[in-house]
C-alpha cells in the first residue's frame, strides 16, 4: 500500500496513471477488508495443518518404536494435509483472479470516464 502511495505521489504530473493506481488502491484497500473470513479460514487450515504434522510425527515415532503397520495412518494424514494445501491455494488464486478482474473493469471505467484536464479557476466560471 504505502509503495502505491509513493507511485502516485510520482504520478502527480500524469493524470491517467494516477487514475489508474487509485483505482488499483481502491480495489486492494476492499479486497483487504473484506478479507476477514478468508483470514479466519486460512487460520484453522493452518492449524489443521500443524496438528496433522503432530500426528504424522506421533505416528512415525510410534511405528518406528513398534511396528512399523502402526505408521501407516501418516498416509491418510499426509492426504489431508495435501488437499488443505490445495485449498489454501485456490484461496489465493481465486482473490488475486477477482482483484484482477475488478482492477480491469474498474480501469476499463476510469478511461472511459473521460475525466478533463485540470482547469483554471477562470474557465470554471460562467460567463455573464
Amino acid at each position: 500500500m504505502l509503495g502505491n502511495i509513493l507511485t502516485l505521489y510520482k504520478a502527480r504530473k500524469d493524470p491517467k496513471l494516477a487514475k489508474t493506481i487509485a483505482s488499483e488502491m481502491v480495489v486492494d484497500g476492499t479486497i483487504d477488508r473484506l478479507s476477514g473470513p478468508l483470514l479466519f479460514a486460512k487460520l484453522w487450515m493452518s492449524v489443521g495443518l500443524l496438528t496433522f504434522c503432530l500426528l504424522i510425527a506421533l505416528f512415525l515415532w510410534i511405528g518406528a518404536v513398534s511396528h512399523w503397520t502402526l505408521a501407516i495412518p501418516t498416509l491418510a494424514f499426509g492426504g489431508i494435509i495435501y488437499v488443505i494445501l490445495r485449498i489454501w491455494r485456490g484461496l489465493d488464486r481465486g482473490v488475486e483472479k477477482i482483484s484482477r478482474i475488478v482492477k480491469a473493469e474498474l480501469g476499463q471505467r476510469v478511461q472511459a470516464k473521460g475525466f478533463p484536464a485540470k482547469q483554471t479557476t477562470r474557465e470554471k466560471l460562467p460567463e455573464n
